[in-house]
Order: C-alpha cells, then sequence, then structure tokens
C-alpha cells in the first residue's frame, strides 16, 4: 500500500488529501467484498475474467442495490484499477463517469445565512476562506505568525504570505474588515480560554479550543454540513466559497492574471513573468473588495473617495511613524546629556 502510494505522489496525482481519499476508498472496497489488499491481487492475478464477472460484478449489484449514489460507486472502481494497475493487472472493464451538472455560483445570500448559522469559530473559517481564496487544507494549517504582524499593528488588509499545500507554490493573498473582525472575536475567545497570549505556532483554527492539533478536512466538513443543512444549502461545498472568491473578484472586474496569482494557481507559459509587488495586489485588492464582502456596495464616486481619505490617512500615519521616531532620538540625547552631567556631579562631589 505505501510503495503504491508513493507511486501515485511521484507520478502527480494529487495532495495528501488526495491520498487519503484513495486509501478511504479501497478500504470501503475491500469491507465490502470481504477481501484484503493481498486477497484483491491475487485472485485477480489468478483469473481476471473471474474477479471482474464474479467479483466486481457482485459488488456493483450489491452497492445499487442498497441506494449508494452510481458516481461514488464509479470513484471506488476507479481506485481499484490504478491499485490494479500498479501490480501489473489491467481490468478490461472501462466505465465512465457521469457528467455532474454544472454548479450554480454561490449568491452572497445564501453564503451570508450560511455565516449567519454558524458557530464563532466556523463564522470565522468561513469568512476567512472567502475573503483570501484558500481551499479548506491550507485554511486549516495556517498559524498565528502568518498574521502576527499586521493583526496586531490593526494593518488593514492582512497580508498572508504562505506555501499552497497542494501544489508547493508561494501564495499571496489578504483578509478584508469583515474576516478580521471574526477572527479577532474567536481569537480573543480562544486567548481567554488558553489564559494567554498566542504563541507563533499556534493554530489559528485547531481541533476544539485549548488544543493545537490540526484539524481533517473530514473535522471541518462535519462541522460545515451541519451549518450548511440547517441553512437549506445541502449542495454546497466547501470549495464553493474558493469558487466564490474567484468568480466574484473576476465579474467585478479585477484582472484574471491577478486572481489566479492570488488563489495560487499556474499562471501558464505566457504569464510565467508576472511578479506583482505586495503592495500592487493590496491595492488591486483593496480596490474590488466590496464584490466579496456581505457590505452594501458604493458607487464609483463614493469607493474613490473613500480610496482617497485612506490614502490620505496612510501618509499621515507615514509622517507621524517618522515624527515618533526623531522624538525618541531627541529623548535618547537627552537621557545621554543628563546621564554625562551626572557622572561629572559625582566627580565633582
Amino acid at each position: 500500500m505505501r510503495n503504491w502510494l508513493n507511486h501515485l505522489h511521484m507520478a502527480g496525482y494529487g495532495s495528501i488529501n488526495t491520498e487519503r481519499d484513495y486509501i478511504y476508498k479501497l478500504r470501503r472496497f475491500c469491507n465490502q467484498t470481504e477481501l484484503s489488499p493481498l486477497k484483491i491481487i491475487e485472485v485477480a492475478r489468478k483469473d481476471i475474467k473471474k474477479f471482474e464477472n464474479d467479483i466486481i460484478a457482485n459488488w456493483w449489484l450489491h452497492r445499487e442495490k442498497a441506494g449508494e449514489n452510481r458516481h461514488y460507486i464509479v470513484e471506488k472502481y476507479a481506485v481499484l484499477r490504478l491499485f490494479l494497475r500498479y501490480h501489473d493487472i489491467l481490468l478490461t472493464t472501462k466505465i465512465k463517469k457521469e457528467r455532474r451538472p454544472r454548479r450554480t455560483l454561490m449568491s452572497k445570500t445564501d453564503l451570508r445565512n450560511l455565516v449567519d448559522l454558524s458557530s464563532p469559530k466556523l463564522k470565522s473559517m468561513l469568512l476567512f476562506m472567502r475573503d483570501s481564496g484558500l481551499g479548506p487544507t491550507d485554511m486549516l494549517s495556517c498559524r498565528y505568525k502568518l498574521i502576527k504582524k499586521d493583526y496586531e499593528t490593526n494593518t488593514l488588509p492582512i497580508t498572508l504570505s504562505l506555501t499552497r499545500i497542494k501544489t508547493k507554490e508561494p501564495l499571496i493573498t489578504f483578509l478584508g474588515a469583515e474576516s478580521i473582525a471574526a477572527l479577532r472575536t474567536w481569537l480573543e475567545y480562544r486567548e481567554r480560554r488558553l489564559g494567554r497570549k498566542l504563541k507563533d505556532e499556534d493554530l489559528l483554527f485547531p481541533v476544539g479550543v485549548t488544543t493545537n492539533k490540526t484539524m481533517t478536512y473530514a473535522g471541518f466538513y462535519d462541522l460545515f454540513s451541519k451549518a450548511r443543512n440547517k441553512a437549506g444549502l445541502v449542495d454546497m461545498d466547501p470549495y464553493d466559497l474558493r469558487r466564490y472568491f474567484i468568480s466574484q473578484l473576476s465579474v467585478a472586474g479585477m484582472n484574471a492574471e491577478m486572481v489566479e496569482y492570488l488563489v495560487g494557481h499556474s499562471l501558464g507559459a505566457n504569464n510565467s513573468y508576472l511578479l506583482p509587488s505586495i503592495e500592487q495586489l493590496r491595492n488591486e485588492y483593496f480596490k474590488h473588495y466590496s464584490a466579496i464582502t456581505f457590505e452594501v456596495q458604493l458607487n464609483g464616486t463614493k469607493v474613490a473617495k473613500i480610496e482617497e481619505e485612506v490614502e490620505q490617512l496612510r501618509k499621515e500615519n507615514e509622517e507621524l511613524k517618522q515624527e515618533r521616531k526623531l522624538a525618541i532620538g531627541r529623548l535618547d540625547a537627552i537621557e545621554e546629556t543628563v546621564k554625562r552631567i551626572k557622572e561629572k556631579n559625582d566627580l565633582l562631589e
């Protein structure tokens, strides 16, 4: 099994979550046929036709009678094919997956209903994904050090600079005002329960409240599905938040390459040299943030006026920082002078 999984990883079949999914599907097939992986290889190698006509055909029939979705039966069969092919056993029957109908884009109303019915922790997680475009696995791996500097200085938006788990590619994205507010509520509650300030290596969204154990995708999906069912959104998937991020920014007119860069997608040969600065990304994100937020969208004139005011506040903030540095320098000089005067007085005495 381990050699097979290593082979899949080297062949580029996806992330750790994909490997876990394959293990789960193969285990389900083994349980349902009451055959171990070694027994499957032995029987299939001995007589492939009998294996297909008896074991697989009967298994398929029983799964359909049990009411299992055909899509999931086909997925398990596809994993079995991969497993046997690695051991040089080729199944002759090929079954195509049924094409799923095109999913409709999650609306702001649907997402808001879901968030309103969520616990403070899940609300923070959902808005974190909505504002950043991160998938569940990347979101669950985020630690406090990722947001510490901007979070503690109340910088808006918060810059997230990380490596995407699936592709191992660097990724830069942001968190807006709504997700920061929800995150602050959750983290302050967590700090009260822990009885201390968060440390760099503390996970933002661990299992429970006081642990630092990484939550699995299955654990997150369980929380998500409960809130989703309450909201009557049974077809909604956690990855719909990532699709929402991409779709809303694209429809709002954000540069397509910028959107792809924010979510960590490969840009292709034509745009492989696109390396926007963090400031350029931040400005573009801030400009289009109203497309993904729940707040009422403002017209172009109001947005331009607000952006102008924000820019003025940034300049004033920089000026105050410079003045503070000068004041600290003058204070240090005064303290040094006082120290020398005291030393002279001590000598005279």
